[in-house]
């Protein structure tokens, strides 16, 4: 089992996860950044602009390979909620949790048994 912060408020914990022998891997912007003129700066870039990407706060991918999972969670956050969710559904195995822009919560089909939220 495992604990998950809630993005954007260190100590709030959003849910626990019953999870055994697989991995689980979270990309976010809320630990690694600056604010400038209101806009929110951080380490998770869009290559198709260089800029941060957007559209999510935070994504936690859960499959059978800790590297992978890193990968998917900052694909997704760089995809964005819609296309992330998409393609984490194409995938065997692999289920995410995604907090968007608004922090609405998206969650791939397998994601909502694994979940407790508190």
């Amino acid at each position: 089992m495992t604990g998950g912060q809630g993005p954007r408020g260190r100590g709030n914990i959003l849910g626990v996860l019953e999870i055994t022998d697989t991995s689980l891997a979270s990309s976010g912007d809320y630990e690694r950044y600056f604010l400038k003129d209101g806009i929110r700066y951080h380490h998770l870039l869009n290559p198709k602009t260089g800029f941060p990407a957007q559209g999510c706060r935070s994504v936690t991918v859960i499959c059978p390979s800790a590297l992978q999972a890193d990968a998917l969670s900052t694909a997704v956050f760089v995809l964005g909620p819609a296309a992330g969710l998409k393609l984490i559904e194409e995938l065997s195995g692999v289920e995410a949790l995604i907090i968007d822009q608004e922090g609405r919560i998206i969650m791939s089909a397998g994601m909502e048994g694994l979940i407790k939220f508190l």
